[in-house]
């Protein structure tokens, strides 16, 4: 019983460390798009700008 309880623990933390570690990627990753989607659209509007000063000179 010692040996199976252990064993069960052991799979048992595992899973949960593997949970963890998704669930922290996953918003890493969540966040990640977030701030790149913010950048991606700081940028554009940057270049449309420079595109519009551009014209007007």
């Amino acid at each position: 019983m010692d040996i199976i309880s252990t064993l069960v623990n052991a799979v048992v933390g595992f899973i949960n460390a593997l949970i963890n570690a998704i669930l922290i990627v996953g918003v890493a990753l969540i966040w990640g798009i977030i701030i790149a989607g913010v950048i991606g659209v700081i940028i554009l509007l940057i270049l449309k700008a420079r595109k519009r000063v551009k014209r007007e000179k």
